[in-house]
């Protein structure tokens, strides 16, 4: 019984198998997939099936984003990669009309579609895949927005304010978020350009274009909620904006029509009404002549003696209407010596025209207004003669050499006086004239004019005044005198002057103003100089320094009250300065190491400052240094300075790029010392001893120095000879003879002498006492130069009188004699 029942359960299973492999070829696999394109609100996808397809079905949707791809590029298949969206469809179990909408497509975009098709049996979906791939049907379907169109009678030309522009609109379901409208003069311009945007649902909007009179075109396109953009509009709606007319009063002028010279007339017209307003035009004309510049609304003008009744006119035009009218208003001016009377020009008071102008008729005379008969004129007094007054005395004056200056004088008399100019008191100058006017120079100053008024009756002098010229401003320029090159990168460029004027000219650094420019850019001032301020007269050389970057320059510009500013420039590339040489002199040996002395030697015509530094240092630096930063143009021994090196080791002075090295075993300093006797010594009469001063000798290394004196003058001996302060011994002659000296550092001798010169001996008249005195007599004590003044002199100190003394003592010795 259980073996019957086993038996039949597998024969319904295998039956069951058979029925379903049967089946294989009627499975529910979608064809001839359809896909739409079209101004629809989305795609509709449509597709057939086997009508024999055995048992209920159901389907899927899949959609690949073809755009920019080409057809044969844009592939699907319901398994792979390219299965980017399902959409389960409802209506299963048809087996015809199956189609469904995809309102989730983008407009304007394109997309492959491909359809699944299941079997409801339990195998359907898991032992086929009936992908309609399979029977190679797929299709290509868009969405596109619908063109839009213009409603019909619009856009209008009947609004001058505007055209009005209106359109149709679609239902909600289309897609359309908002609509652009587009519009050109040119027909052809289509949906280019600028345009102006409406939210849907709005379907009109005035177009305010400033074009007038001629067709102005539109054209309109659908953006979607996506923003993507549907067609142009294939036929443009075309609207034209009419102009209006301007209403134009008459001229309107104030104050009147007739007007007094010198009165300010202003006419004005008025035009209304016009679109567009603002093209509205104006030309006036006086007398049929058109008026410069006179082209808007109102004219004003002043009304000038001469002018007389003339006719003003106005042309009011407007280009878009065609519109143009003249508008006239006659306008008369009275002469400047009429009056304006009951709107019209008159003579004023009793005045008649005469000759086209307002007087009095012979014999009447005019008095102002009036017209009055004349008065008999009384025969005049005659003045009696009288002798030249200054009523106004000349003044001093100052001025500028080049201008004009001007001396005058006031001055009465009868009869009429004449005048004289004198320069300096003496040298008569300018004609018979108050006035005296002449160019002034710098010779001119400090002149003194007067001038000397006559007549017959007599003459008077002015008082004497003083002519100050002061010198013109003169020029103040710049000088480049070279650059050096550093050892940082840096060059440094040093600047001299030229001031023409005769004093100092003051400028403030950074000062641009009043014809005054003191600048200096590019650079900074090098350390130990100072940007000039105060220049002094002429050439003046190396004043400033200024560090700048190789691959820059540096400019220096100077200008003094307007006689021009002048610039210097200078680069790597300028003229190099001289090179500061340095020099080691001689080295001493100092416990474990040594002193060095070092001199330089600076080639150019200026001084040049090096601070310490990567320019001016010492390598390695010694325990001991004073090197200089201010080279001095030239070479004296007073600029040796001296180093120490306490190791021993060698040191270097560097100066830019030039050195000198001192060790051990360089030159070793012995060197002369300096011998300097003092003098000359000038000996007054009775002075016996002279007392010589050698301090001035010294030894360069600091060595001490002996001394030895001796002298030519006859008879005379040197006390102290050993030391720098001596004592000469005078006996005898007194004729001018010299002191030798000779100094010793132990290692060397120098030697040197000065010059013994004797005062002469004075002639004395007479002693304190009154007592006679003869010719060289020391007794002397009182010189009787004149009768109004003595001069005290004793035997020690004759030799201080001046040179004048002498020679007027000698005049009363020849007057004595």
């Amino acid at each position: 019984m259980l073996f019957v029942r086993f038996l039949s359960f597998a024969a319904l299973v295998a039956l069951h198998l058979v029925s379903v492999s049967d089946a294989f070829a009627n499975l529910p696999t979608p064809r001839n997939v359809r896909a739409s394109d079209g101004a629809f609100p989305y795609v509709n996808i449509a597709w057939d099936v086997d009508p024999n397809m055995q048992g209920p079905g159901w389907y899927t949707i899949y959609r690949r984003d073809c755009t920019g791809l080409s057809d044969a590029a844009c592939t699907i298949d319901c398994t792979d990669q390219w299965l980017l969206q399902t959409n389960a469809v409802s209506n299963t179990h048809q087996r015809t009309g199956l189609n469904w909408n995809d309102n989730t497509a983008t407009p304007g975009r394109r997309y492959r579609y491909a359809v699944n098709g299941f079997s409801d049996n339990f195998l359907g979906g898991y032992f086929g895949n009936w992908c309609s791939t399979l029977l190679n049907s797929t299709d290509v379907g868009s969405r596109q927005l619908p063109a839009p169109s213009f409603q019909s009678g619009f856009p209008t030309t009947t609004d001058p304010n505007g055209i009005q522009v209106q359109w149709h609109d679609f239902q909600s379901n289309y897609g359309v978020s908002f609509w652009l409208v587009y519009s050109s003069t040119n027909s052809g311009n289509g949906c280019n350009g600028p345009y102006a945007s409406f939210l849907r649902p709005n379907r009109a909007w005035t177009n305010t274009i400033n074009v007038f009179n001629q067709n102005v075109y539109h054209w309109l396109r659908a953006i979607d909620d996506n923003g993507a953009a549907g067609a142009c509009s294939s036929v443009p709606g075309i609207g034209r904006r009419p102009a209006v007319q301007p209403s134009v009063g008459n001229i309107a002028v104030h104050p009147a029509a007739v007007v007094a010279a010198g009165t300010n007339v202003t006419l004005s017209v008025s035009a209304t009404g016009a679109i567009p307003a603002n093209t509205v035009a104006y030309r006036w004309s006086r007398s049929g002549s058109q008026i410069s510049g006179a082209t808007s609304s109102s004219y004003t003008f002043t009304g000038q003696s001469g002018h007389g009744t003339q006719q003003y006119d106005v042309v009011v035009t407007h280009p878009e209407s065609s519109f143009s009218q003249t508008r006239s208003q006659q306008i008369t001016v009275c002469r400047s010596d009429q009056v304006v009377l009951n709107n019209s020009c008159a003579c004023p008071g009793n005045l008649q025209e005469i000759g086209g102008q307002c007087g009095c008729p012979a014999p009447l005379i005019q008095v102002g207004n009036q017209c009055l008969a004349p008065t008999p004129t009384p025969t005049p007094t005659p003045l009696p003669n009288s002798a030249p007054q200054i009523t106004e005395q000349p003044v001093s004056q100052t001025v500028q050499e080049g201008q004009s200056v001007t001396f005058s004088v006031v001055a009465s008399g009868n009869p009429a006086p004449n005048y004289q100019w004198f320069r300096d008191s003496q040298n008569p100058v300018g004609g018979n004239n108050p006035q005296y006017s002449f160019v002034a120079a710098l010779s001119d100053n400090g002149a003194r004019f007067k001038v000397r008024v006559s007549n017959l009756v007599g003459s008077i002098d002015s008082n004497e005044v003083l002519l100050t010229v002061q010198a013109a401003p003169r020029a103040l320029r710049p000088v480049a005198e070279c650059v050096m090159a550093n050892n940082d990168g840096t060059v440094t460029a040093f600047f001299g002057y030229e001031n023409q004027n005769n004093a100092v000219v003051s400028i403030p650094a950074g000062t641009n103003a009043n014809g005054n420019v003191n600048s200096i850019s590019g650079g900074t001032i090098l350390p130990g100089t100072q940007h000039p301020v105060d220049f002094s007269p002429g050439r003046v050389r190396g004043v400033v320094g200024v560090v700048f970057p190789s691959d820059g320059s540096v400019a220096f510009t100077l200008g003094y009250q307007g006689t021009g500013a002048s610039t210097q420039i200078m680069d790597a590339s300028s003229t190099p300065c001289s090179p500061i040489e340095p020099r080691l002199a001689c080295v001493n040996p100092e416990g474990a190491g040594f002193r060095a002395r070092f001199s330089y030697s600076n080639q150019n015509s200026f001084n040049i400052i090096i601070p310490s530094g990567p320019n001016n240092r010492f390598s390695p630096a010694p325990e001991f240094r004073d090197q200089p930063i201010n080279f001095l143009a030239g070479l004296g021994q007073s600029e040796h300075f001296e180093v120490v090196s306490s190791t021993g080791e060698a040191l270097t002075w560097t100066l830019a790029n030039l050195s000198a090295t001192a060790d051990s075993a360089s030159t070793p300093c012995f060197l002369p010392p300096i011998c300097d006797a003092g003098g000359p010594y000038r000996v007054q009469q009775g002075q016996n001893q002279v007392i010589l001063n050698a301090s001035g000798s010294f030894d360069p290394e600091g060595s001490a120095l002996t001394y030895a004196w001796s002298t030519t003058c006859a008879g005379a001996n040197v006390a102290g000879t050993l030391s720098p302060l001596a004592t000469l011994n005078l006996v005898g002659n007194r004729s001018t003879c010299s002191v030798n000296l000779a100094v010793s550092d132990g290692s060397g001798v120098s030697q040197c002498s000065a010059e013994v010169s004797f005062e002469e001996v004075p002639v004395c008249l007479n002693d304190r006492c009154g007592v006679p005195c003869g010719d060289g007599m020391s007794c002397c004590g009182c010189v009787q130069v004149d009768n109004s003044a003595a001069i005290l002199a004793t035997g020690e100190n004759f030799g201080q009188l001046e040179l004048g003394l002498k020679k007027s003592v000698r005049l009363v010795r020849r007057l004595a004699a």
